[in-house]
């Protein structure tokens, strides 16, 4: 998280303890238990998931467009 901040990527108006906390909260062992366990998502579809969502939660749109040509 601190490379994110250090490099100025992070979302426009995000402040790095909300950062943090969205981390937290999606990275939390219950929402991959909801998921995949009681959910039926396999570990590569929550981890695919987890990936985009993290990206499109917390990066800026030019370093997202970067990501999105570096993971295709």
């Amino acid at each position: 998280m601190s490379l994110l901040f250090a490099a100025e990527k992070q979302r426009k108006g995000l402040q790095l303890i909300e950062a943090r906390r969205i981390l937290w909260m999606y990275t939390s062992r219950d929402v991959y238990r909801m998921l995949v366990c009681d959910g039926g998502w396999t570990p590569d579809r929550y981890q695919q998931w987890l990936s985009e969502t993290l990206v499109l939660t917390l990066v800026n749109a030019n370093a997202r467009q970067d990501w999105a040509a570096s993971s295709d």
